[in-house]
Formats: structure tokens, sequence, C-alpha cells
């Protein structure tokens, strides 16, 4: 096993993509608390790399929004605030945040979803996509594409893997636009909560 460095922001590095950018496959990038908005834009991982903060409500972006580019075999995990990650071509996980400005699943991604709190926007996903989604909460997304989990377009080896979340507060649970393969079930569902939702509100479908 190669040696594994981390890479801390801002003691070492002034901004977290000069670390990212100085950081090797198998690093930890660790970002200290404070809020990280000031620095709006748009970032990109590499891959291997963890991007790890001290937690949602710690290591923020809530002075300006932040858009996350994921990675193959990229971390994200411990941050909170306005940011938006996009997933692509590759394995990456995304856990332990709250998510204020969306989440998108595209092309080949095999991405994992866990532990989060996703609100105000949705997850949007389109391509031959596997995502698991589990033990998150979906809450209060009533603007945008007003729905929680949106399904774009899909192949038919597109599976997204729906499980143990709470989903509430929202105008639609689960949108299913997919025109490409209306031949598989995509969606595949299992012990999610459901409440208050103005539609899709029913785990018998979803």
């Amino acid at each position: 096993v190669p040696d594994r460095k981390v890479l801390e922001v801002p003691t070492q590095y002034s901004t977290i993509q000069s670390a990212v950018d100085a950081a090797q496959d198998g690093d930890m990038v660790y970002v200290y608390p404070g809020d990280y908005g000031v620095y709006q834009g748009s970032m990109t991982l590499k891959e291997g790399i963890r991007l790890q903060g001290a937690g949602p409500l710690l290591t923020v972006f809530n002075n300006g929004s932040m858009e996350i580019n994921m990675a193959r075999n990229s971390m994200l995990d411990g941050f909170g605030g306005y940011m938006k990650v996009n997933c692509a071509d590759g394995h990456a996980i995304v856990s332990n945040n709250w998510i204020r400005t969306g989440i998108s699943a595209n092309r080949q991604a095999d991405t994992i979803i866990r532990n989060n709190i996703v609100t105000e926007n949705s997850l949007i996903m389109q391509g031959t996509v596997k995502v698991v989604i589990e033990n998150n909460t979906f809450a209060n997304n009533i603007g945008g594409l007003k729905t929680a989990i949106y399904l774009d377009s899909a192949t038919p080896e597109t599976k997204i893997y729906l499980k143990s979340n709470i989903i509430s507060n929202n105008s639609i649970v689960v949108s299913d636009k997919n025109t490409a393969d209306t031949s598989h079930q995509h969606i595949l569902p299992s012990f999610n909560t459901y409440w208050n939702n103005t539609k899709n509100s029913y785990s018998s479908i979803f």
C-alpha cells in the first residue's frame, strides 16, 4: 500500500483546488471548519482523492455556490451548503453532506450517494448509470424541477437502487421522464419512508 498523505486546507494550502491539484491517488484533502463559499465557482477532483470536510455544519459553502466535479474513485464527505455535485464516468462516493444545490449522475457514472441531506434541488440522473441511493433525506424540493429524484433518460443497463431513504415535503417524490428505454424498470425502491409529499407519496409504487 503506498504512503497516503493528508493535505490540509487552509493551513497548508490556501484553497481547496490547490490542495486537490497537489494530491495523488489515495491521498486525503482535509478542509478545516469555515465558510469556503467565497471561492465560489467550480472545482474538479482527481482520481482516487478523498475530499473530507469537518462536517456538514462546519465546512460549508454558504457565502456563495460551488460546483464540485467528481472523478473516478473519488469521495466527497463532510461538507454542507450551496454546492452542486456532478458525477460522471466511473465510481464515486458522496456521503455525509448537506447538499442544497443538487446532485447529478450521468453518462456512465457508478455512484454511491449515502447518508446525505439533499434539500431545495433535485438528484438528476441520465444515461447508463448505476446509482445506489441509501440512507439519505430528501426534503423541501419544491423549486426547479420540484422533484426529489429525477430520471431524465435511461438505457437497459441503467439501475437506480433507492433504499432506506426519508423523502418528505417535496412537490414530487420520483419523476421518471425516460422515453429511450420503456421496457425495463430502472428505479428499484425498497424500505423508503415517504411523508407529506404532494405527489407519488406512496410506498406501494415508490
